[in-house]
């Protein structure tokens, strides 16, 4: 039976985390973008949708990327650097228009951060074959 390093179901599991979160972030900010557009604020209902898009295809690379990491697939090390730069950078953007906190952007930011970091060890680029 082959098994799996620590690092690799840790990074598993934190991919699915984050594609619930984000998900869940998603259908909020399109919720919530609905509302702007029925009160006659199409500009900032528009913004909120664009970011809830954003964050609802997060979560479903996420997901695949939860997958990859699961079964050390070559392409699951170049899609976890584009999953959490992406959601560091909307983290960030959104949090300077004043639609994230900035305790959430400091979470985004440290899993987002720390994941890459993780990444790059010898030990992980090793299982997922970079």
């Amino acid at each position: 039976m082959n098994t799996r390093p620590m690092g690799v179901i840790v990074l598993s599991m934190l991919a699915i985390v984050t594609g619930f979160v984000s998900i869940v972030s998603a259908l909020a900010l399109m919720g919530v973008a609905q509302f702007g557009f029925l009160n006659g604020a199409a500009a900032r209902g528009s913004v909120l949708t664009i970011f809830g898009v954003a964050d609802l295809v997060i979560g479903i690379a996420a997901f695949v990327l939860a997958f990859g990491f699961w079964y050390s697939r070559n392409w699951s090390w170049s899609l976890g650097f584009a999953v959490y730069g992406i959601a560091l950078v909307v983290s960030i953007i959104t949090a300077a228009l004043g639609i994230m906190t900035l305790g959430s952007v400091i979470v985004v930011a440290a899993v987002s951060v720390l994941t890459i970091w993780y990444l790059l060890q010898p030990q992980i680029k090793g299982t997922l074959g970079h």
